[in-house]
Parts: C-alpha cells; structure tokens; sequence
C-alpha cells in the first residue's frame, strides 16, 4: 500500500510540474481528489483488517524459513503468551521446508528445553553443530540441556570449550562447576574451578568466590540485596543472585534451602532463557520433593524401594569411579534380591562402594532384610569380613570426592558372626560424623549395640527409626539395640568440612545407602515408612 501511494505522490508532482493549463486543472483535480479518496479507503481498509487479526489469525503468519531472527522471535512470544504448541509446529514445519538451517533446530530445541522437554532438545542441539560445526563454542544452551539430562562429562566439555568465546562470563564457570560436582565431588570440583574474568554483573564475581570455597552464601546475598538496580522493569541482579544461591544450594545438597531460593527466584517473574532455566529447575526440585521414595509413596504407610526386577532408583558410587559407574557389577539384581558381588574383581583393592536411593529423608522408618553368604572378596581388609551395612542422614552422591571411601554418615553397621565367637550387629559407625549419647558429645568412631549373634547364612531383619535431628534407634527383633541423639558432621573432618555452611553441623536428613565392603551380602527388602 505505502508503495502505491508513492506512486500516486510521483503521478501528482509530474502533472503539477506543467505549465498551469486551466483546462487541464478541471480535467485533472477530480481524478486525483477521487483517487486520493480510494487509496485512503483501501489503505484503511488494510489496516483495520491487519490490526484486528486474531490471535489464531496472527499465529498463520509465520517467518519464512530463512528468517532465523524471525524464528527466534516467534520462539519467544509464544513462550510469552502460552503457545508453545503451535509454535513447535510451525518451527517443524519450517524444518520440513528447509531441513539445513541450523538456527531453526537452535530455535527449535531452545523451545522445547525451555517447556521441559530436555530430552527431546538435545538431538536439535546436536543438529545444529552437525550442520556447522564451528558454532559448537557458542552452544552454552547445549551444556545446560546436558546438565539436566544428566550427560554431565559433555557438560563440562561444553562449557569448557564455550570459555574460548566468552571468557568473561561466571555463569559458564558455574554450570562448568555443576556438572564438576556431579562427576568427582564439590571438594574436586571447587579446586577445578574455570575461573572467568571480570564479570561485571551483579553478584557474579561473588558467586564466583562462592563456589571456590573463598565466600559464603551469605556474601552472596548481601551482595545480591545491596543492589536495587532493574533493568526494563526486571530485577535482574536479585534474579541471578536467586538462582545461583538456589543451584549452589541443590549441588551441595540442601534441598530445602534450594528449594526456598529458586522459589524467590521464579517468583521474580524475569523473562528470557534463564528465567525459563530457573522455572525448569524449581519443576525437577518440587518433582523430587513432592516423591521423596515413590511415586506410590504415602505418609504412615510402608513402601519397598526396591521393585524385585532392577536396579531403578538406585545409583552406585564406588571408590575410584565416577558417580554411576557399577564396577565390575558389584551391585546386581538375581532372584528377586540386590545383591553385592565381587566375582569381576581380581583383589578388592579398597573399592568399598556405595549403592544410593534417590532422594532425602529426614523422619521415617526403615525395614531391610539381609544375610551374608559366600567367601569376602581376595584382599579385602579383615575387620571387613561379614561386614556391610546401611547409611543414614548420608551426604548426597554427586558431593563426594572420587577416591572417598565412605560418604560421611550415620552408618549402621550389619555384623556376621564366625560361628562360634560373639558378635554384635547394627551396631554404629560415623564416617565424618558425630553423635551424641546421654547428652553429651560421642566422639569414638565405632560402638557395639546390645543385639545377639547372628551366625551363618541366615536372613536378618533390621529396622531403624529415624526421627530428623532428634534420635535414632536400631531395633533388631523387634527390640531396640542402640539408641543415640543430635547426628552432626565432625568439623575437623576433611570430607565433612566442605559439607558444612554457615556453622551448620547437624544433620536434619539425608540420604540412605547400601554398602559394599569386601564380603557378599544379599538384600531381599528395603522399605521406607515417611513419618512426616
């Protein structure tokens, strides 16, 4: 339209530019004032119609498959406006149309990792690096998705690689350190630290303390809340400030804490990549709350943790190996019982291994059925024959270090007997812990419950009754063998210390693990029952 009208301009100044000729004025002004008043009646006409399109209407003009920028904004309205869905379509539909444009598989996986769907957007992410490999620097969307998909080896590799093209940026050296954290423990992975420049933004150099050890979440906040600074209406200092506090939090493993600061965090309402990030880590945080045990999980009602067929759930951690690593299969599953087993080992070696259920406990109960069988494993240490056991209020996986022995914990120890001496079982060990008993502090790392011998081959049941920081009970028989109160991490532990934030020692949960000590054990029943 606006070129017609051009054209209309050019037609007036050309017969304007004659000689004045009073006949041809006469001719000529109803002509051009009908003409004029015609483009005005179209060109209304144009606008109304285009301005009143509805939203569906508006959705059918989609960019041309060429237009990535186009692609990209369409991207980020629908996430605006709740219509992510036929957004997906018509980027799919562009796809179909030109299948070798990277920046619409960018477009495409960016949406659907924003709308939660983290699996479904790596092979987009991939996409666009097999068509153009030289973009791979700049993919830090990639190394988050693989984050969260739990890739965490090519995490780090993402982002170690997106330092070449922004060297600067803090929030590349946490994700770097998350991933960090979750392969070789939060001790390894602050030493590792890839330390950015100066990041200029609000508190990004503190937060950048913060994971080295040199500053404390505290510093964080206060560096955080000094600042009142919005950027278009967005409080986008506070935001960054939330959201690493909160997934600071969640990798040193304080869920609750990670879950109050990624609630404030969301709550800001910032758009944009990162505030759709924060929104899809508060979804996985309240999913892992929300079922603590099972999806099937009820409070006052017993619930096994092991389903009889696999090893669903459960993760293993090993001396030695990265978190997930089943060495050697050390842990298995064989009529219907977890089972530790060394036949694929040639020695023990000191790979004492640790099988977690996902999730944190603070109050419950706590029902397994064990028994020793077989020979201990060649060169696996003597006080470790007939010996395994179960850990409580345990630190999480991800936090220990590769060459840990045991997480720190509350363990109770399960005890076989030789067949004719006395020994105790359920009894208590605490690796990097504390206890405390008749109101004062119990510092010796082992002591013996009052439970008989159990000799041979035979099952076991053992239960435990956990009550957060106040007490814990082994009950063996229905009888109670050893009771104690107050759990906490010892500070002068060199695997508790890094555990240990703002002065806060006890331990309020935590997780449970099976071990792997050197002699074969079965498990036939784990089960839980949340008491709050």
């Amino acid at each position: 339209m606006i070129r017609i009208l051009g054209r209309i301009v050019q037609d007036m100044r050309k017969h304007l530019s004659h000689r004045f000729d009073s006949r041809a004025l006469c001719i000529l002004l109803p002509v051009v004032l009908s003409t004029w008043v015609f483009a005005a009646l179209v060109l209304a006409t144009w606008v109304f119609a285009t301005c009143s399109l509805s939203p569906a209407m508006a959705q059918d003009r989609e960019p041309d498959p060429q237009d990535t920028r186009g692609w990209s904004n369409v991207v980020e309205k629908a996430l605006r406006e709740g219509t992510a869905d036929q957004a997906l379509e018509g980027v799919n539909r562009a796809i179909a149309a030109a299948p070798d444009l990277s920046q619409l598989y960018l477009a495409r996986g960016s949406l659907l990792f924003r709308t939660g769907k983290i699996d479904e957007s790596l092979p987009d992410f991939d996409k666009v690096i097999a068509i153009d490999p030289k973009v791979k620097p700049y993919l830090w969307q990639r190394g988050i998705a693989l984050y969260y998909a739990g890739k965490f080896q090519e995490g780090l590799d993402q982002f170690q690689v997106h330092r070449e093209v922004n060297p600067n940026d803090v929030e590349n050296a946490f994700w770097h350190f998350l991933c960090a954290v979750k392969l070789k423990g939060l001790a390894a992975a602050q030493k590792d630290v890839l330390l950015s420049g100066n990041d200029e933004r609000v508190p990004m150099m503190q937060i950048q303390q913060m994971i080295q050890g040199k500053a404390t979440v505290d510093q964080v906040i206060a560096a955080t809340e000094k600042n009142k600074r919005l950027v278009n209406g967005a409080d986008y200092d506070r935001f960054y400030g939330y959201l690493y506090i909160g997934l600071y939090y969640d990798a040193v493993g304080n869920r609750a804490k990670a879950l109050e600061w990624m609630r404030k965090c969301v709550a800001l309402g910032v758009p944009g990549y990162m505030g759709d990030v924060a929104k899809v880590h508060l979804d996985t945080l309240e999913q892992r709350n929300a079922q603590p045990a099972s999806p099937n999980q009820k409070k006052g009602q017993w619930v096994s943790l092991f389903n009889g067929k696999d090893l669903t759930g459960w993760t293993p951690k090993i001396r030695g190996f990265e978190l997930g690593n089943n060495y050697a299969k050390t842990f298995r599953v064989q009529d219907g019982m977890i089972q530790v087993r060394y036949d694929g080992y040639e020695k023990f070696d000191e790979r004492f291994g640790h099988l977690f259920f996902d999730g944190v406990y603070s109050k419950y109960r706590l029902k397994i059925e064990y028994r020793f069988v077989g020979e201990q494993a060649t060169g696996g240490p003597g006080w470790a024959t007939r010996n395994s056991g179960v850990m409580l209020h345990g630190q999480r996986p991800e936090t220990m270090t590769i060459d840990q022995d045991f997480p720190c914990s509350i363990e109770a120890q399960f005890l076989g007997g030789n067949g004719k001496d006395p020994r105790t079982t359920l009894n208590l060990c605490t690796p990097g812990t504390h206890v405390e008993m008749d109101g004062k502090l119990f510092k010796p790392h082992c002591t013996n419950s009052k439970s008989k011998t159990y000799h041979g081959d035979q099952w076991v049941t053992a239960e435990f009754e956990v009550l957060g920081n106040e007490v814990i009970r082994h009950i063996v028989d229905g009888q109670v063998v050893l009771e104690y109160q107050r759990p906490q991490l010892d500070p002068s532990d060199a695997n508790a210390k890094p555990l240990i934030r703002d002065g806060m020692v006890q331990l309020e949960l935590g997780t449970i693990s099976l071990q792997s000590e050197s002699h074969p054990i079965d498990f036939r029943k784990v089960e839980i029952m949340v008491l709050e």
